[in-house]
């Protein structure tokens, strides 16, 4: 099970891209202080309701 608690949109594919890229190589610490500040409960975004469309990604 997979669990959405964190996102960002973007109107250009490749400013996606870039930052998904940047976030990789983050350490564990950063990724979850970006987290926090979002979603200081890491409540499931999807099942918030929070998504505004269909997922690219198949799963």
């Amino acid at each position: 099970m997979h669990t959405l608690v964190y996102a960002e949109e973007y109107q250009q594919v490749e400013d996606a891209i870039a930052r998904e890229k940047q976030i990789k190589g983050w350490r564990r610490s950063k990724k979850d202080a970006l987290v926090e500040a979002a979603n200081p409960t890491w409540a499931d975004l999807l099942d918030a309701g929070v998504s505004k469309g269909p997922s690219l990604r198949s799963g």
